[in-house]
């Protein structure tokens, strides 16, 4: 029985009984958008790696970690790019950009408190055969450039290497990938179901009836008008 009066006034429980009718829709979203995530985060996506090191100061400062963190920000990227280039290392033959370094070195968040005269310095990227090669060299440039302006303007603060670039790990792993895409799968699923189970809407058993509490409604509304 069509319940057209009801068309575009659905209740909660009529929302359920339409995900419920459309259960396969759904199923088959999450399916399609399963195999395509798997497909794409094991076959076509290429995972980033990071590389971890430190450096450590003589002390440190506000003023100290302002004056480092731009030296590492503006000049080393430059400068790992020419180390690079006379090396001859290439990201699998493609020459290595400022904007790479740039875009993957991250130096630690100033500190609260400056308990350590440590910094940390990471670097990632999507060959893991250079990550730890790249921060090395940064983690040197940065030491070196920055004791040489400090020289000049008679600080006495100097940054050597602490610790060197760790085994690159990897940060963006394949099944986090893939559980996006069956998150969307799902949410596509659902919103097509209820579109294309709303658009016109019926009631197919008395027992969907009771659920809507709509069979009570009509035998109380004829037992008044018998009355």
């Amino acid at each position: 029985m069509d319940e057209s009066k009801n068309k575009y006034n659905f209740t909660f429980k009529m929302l359920l009984v339409t995900l419920k009718r459309q259960i396969l829709t759904i199923i088959y979203f999450v399916v399609c958008f399963t195999i395509i995530g798997a497909v794409y985060s094991y076959k076509f996506y290429t995972p980033s790696y990071e590389s971890t090191g430190s450096v450590v100061a003589e002390t440190l400062n506000d003023n100290i970690y302002n004056a480092f963190s731009n030296v590492v920000k503006a000049k080393v990227p430059q400068l790992v790019v020419e180390e690079l280039k006379s090396k001859d290392i290439t990201d699998k033959g493609k020459t290595i950009s400022i904007k790479d370094i740039e875009n993957g070195i991250a130096i630690q968040e100033k500190p609260t408190s400056y308990n350590s005269y440590i910094l940390d310095i990471s670097f990632h990227n999507k060959n893991d055969n250079i990550t730890s090669t790249i921060l090395n060299i940064v983690l040197k440039q940065a030491c070196i450039t920055f004791n040489d302006e400090t020289s000049t303007t008679a600080k006495l603060t100097k940054f050597a290497v602490h610790h060197e670039a760790t085994n690159p790990v990897v940060i963006t792993k394949p099944i986090v990938k893939m559980a996006l895409f069956v998150a969307v799968g799902l949410g596509l699923g659902v919103l097509f179901a209820l579109a294309s189970g709303c658009y016109k809407y019926k009631i197919n058993s008395t027992y969907e009836l009771q659920d809507l509490d709509i069979l009570t409604l009509e035998i109380e509304t004829e037992v008044k008008k018998n009355e």
